[in-house]
């Protein structure tokens, strides 16, 4: 499948390394059953759709995004992949997320940036997608270490150059199990 092919609202744009996670946990997983996987921040489902595509054996998958206008192209875009899978769509922020429901395998490509610590787009749509605040950073993480706590493997794309996931690596929150360049692929 080719990038084209997703629909994506006109200021985001996703990355190879959403590409690159998946084709690294497909690999990690290929001795698996079954998956409940939840595509945490998940935009127009690229991560989430491709991991369906890519690894076959999923149970079902949820897509939590908080922004309205992804959901659109998030629908069509599991309407065109991934028709036949059981999937749902939760428009919520993350730090509004709960649920009872229990996961195999959560992934997530998070805004990478806190908020005052690089150059923000005149788009707030497009801030929204590059920066979070300090507390929002800390729920994630919270809301990470609760999920692997019920049972859910977690990993997520960040940069290892920024000090708040250094910070993270230091006290053994996240490990960083493949560099991508700028980005790196990491486990909680």
């Amino acid at each position: 499948m080719k990038e084209q092919d997703y629909k994506q609202p006109n200021f985001y744009h996703f990355s190879q390394d959403s590409i690159e996670i998946v084709d690294y946990l497909c690999e990690r997983f290929k001795d698996r059953g079954d998956l409940k996987v939840l595509d945490l921040c998940a935009g127009s489902g690229v991560v989430g759709i491709e991991f369906c595509l890519k690894y076959k054996k999923i149970s079902k998958v949820i897509f939590l995004e908080k922004q309205i206008e992804f959901i659109k192209n998030l629908e069509f875009n599991i309407q065109n992949y991934i028709p036949n899978k059981l999937s749902q769509i939760i428009n919520v922020d993350f730090q509004d997320f709960s649920t009872e429901e229990l996961f195999d395998l959560v992934i997530c490509n998070p805004p990478f940036y806190l908020k005052g610590s690089a150059r923000v787009s005149p788009s707030n749509k497009k801030n929204i997608c590059h920066f979070m605040s300090e507390k929002e950073m800390t729920s994630l993480f919270d809301l990470f270490e609760s999920l692997k706590s019920r049972g859910a493997e977690v990993w997520f794309l960040g940069r290892p150059n920024l000090d708040y996931i250094r910070r993270l690596e230091n006290i053994g929150r996240i490990h960083l199990v493949k560099d991508l360049g700028k980005t790196a692929i990491f486990s909680v």
